[in-house]
């Protein structure tokens, strides 16, 4: 009796640990990337990115004000946002990111691609489309588009695909726009579509999102499940054919509103000259 009265109270434990504690308990990874021909004028350049804020679900309705100032206080030189702003789509979800998207601030802006959930909310004129919300708080789409960063001459491009699941991926237009021999980071949501990146070889740097790092995890931060496209490349950092490729643990949560063995996160990158 008193093992099984333990074995309960350790359930209603982690239970409530995974519910009212993980899911706010964001952690902060630092990763230092030799990014493939980088020029020495940006060596040190610094990415924050966050993905999945999945804002209108469980507790980032009231909890993403603060991971803003949060991800602006680290002070990165660019902030990005790979996919899956949202869950579905409603107008209060529209209005709230339009309040509170402006409180991201890097020195050389705020970028994003979409998500599956966005592609999927995009098609409701009803609800939120991120496209217009992204273009009224000031963050850059990177549709199929690269913004390229110049220093003294030097370059470093920062590209976009669609989402590569739903979306309308034109990876072959994005890679026309980065010579031979340049330096080059992208983003895309579902992270296992990096085999196909790294063929090319035109991409240094691949950072995605889309798993949620798995969210209910085994000890040692493995994944029980993982949705399609992230089978492959759940969580963390990777490297195929010398590209690196970080599949970012998220944000929020989707479906069951808990985290276990799989803090939300915020991944600041240091870019450095091979």
């Amino acid at each position: 009796m008193r093992g099984a009265i333990g074995v309960g109270l350790v359930g209603l434990g982690s239970s409530a640990w995974a519910g009212r504690v993980e899911p706010f308990w964001t952690q902060t990874t630092h990763l230092d990337i030799n990014l493939r021909h980088l020029p020495r004028e940006f060596d040190g350049f610094t990415i924050a990115q966050i993905t999945d804020i999945h804002v209108d679900e469980g507790q980032m309705r009231s909890h993403f004000p603060l991971i803003c100032d949060r991800v602006t206080s680290l002070k990165p030189d660019i902030i990005v946002i790979t996919g899956d702003f949202i869950t579905s789509p409603t107008r209060w979800t529209q209005a709230y990111y339009e309040r509170n998207l402006h409180r991201l601030k890097a020195r050389e802006g705020v970028y994003g691609v979409r998500g599956n959930h966005d592609v999927r909310s995009g098609a409701n004129a009803r609800g939120c489309n991120m496209q217009l919300a992204m273009k009224a708080t000031g963050i850059k789409e990177l549709f199929n588009k690269v913004h390229t960063f110049e220093r003294d001459g030097a370059k470093l491009h920062l590209c976009g695909v669609d989402d590569p699941w739903l979306g309308s991926p034109d990876i072959d237009k994005v890679e026309a726009q980065v010579g031979d021999g340049e330096a080059a980071v992208l983003l895309a949501h579902e992270p296992d579509y990096a085999l196909e990146y790294a063929q090319n070889k035109k991409f240094g740097l691949v950072l995605s999102g889309h798993s949620h790092g798995g969210q209910i995890c085994l000890p040692g931060g493995i994944p029980i499940h993982v949705p399609p496209r992230s089978e492959r490349f759940p969580r963390g950092l990777y490297q195929t054919d010398g590209m690196w490729h970080y599949t970012n643990r998220g944000l929020g949560t989707i479906a069951i509103h808990k985290r276990f063995f799989c803090r939300p996160e915020i991944a600041l990158i240091r870019l450095k000259a091979a």
